[in-house]
């Protein structure tokens, strides 16, 4: 029992235990970091500009779902 949960630890600490980091866009919208970097890179635009281009058709899709 001891071997395993100093195998466990091991693992956790050699892998790591984090998740994506998330960005907040506003208004309760979060997205991965990288998808705001991927789509400036797609785009041909800076991180602030692609960021809030995502809030904006975040905010849209959640206005069309509304008056649905």
């Amino acid at each position: 029992m001891v071997i395993r949960l100093a195998l466990l630890i091991a693992v956790a600490f050699t892998f790591g235990c984090s998740g994506p980091k998330f960005t907040n866009l506003g208004n309760g919208v979060g997205v991965p970091s990288e998808s705001i970097d991927s789509n400036a890179i797609a785009n041909g635009i800076s991180r602030d500009e692609a960021k809030q281009s995502m809030l904006e058709e975040s905010n849209g899709k959640r206005q069309a779902k509304d008056v649905k």
